[in-house]
């Protein structure tokens, strides 16, 4: 889950709940979920931390067109894969 505005206190996380949520219901289980600021290495440090043996990695929050939003650049760089 990515934004500032929820490390902060401005907003509440309501995306990941409901991701885990539905996750649930269709027979998964979540194994780790984790909250990061907006900056491209923060992203990264977080996929980081992910263990080997995760095979799906949902993100949420910093897709927007505003300066923040850089979550589809940090995916890019951390995985070598051009946009």
């Amino acid at each position: 889950i990515i934004g500032e505005e929820l490390l902060n206190g401005a907003n509440e996380d309501v995306n990941g709940p409901l991701i885990n949520y539905f996750l649930l219901n269709q027979g998964c289980r979540s194994k780790v979920m984790q909250t990061c600021s907006d900056e491209i290495d923060d992203i990264i440090d977080s996929l980081n931390r992910f263990p080997d043996d995760i095979k799906v990695i949902i993100t949420s929050g910093g897709l927007g067109k505003t300066r923040d939003d850089c979550t589809m650049q940090a995916i890019s760089k951390w995985s070598g894969q051009d946009l």
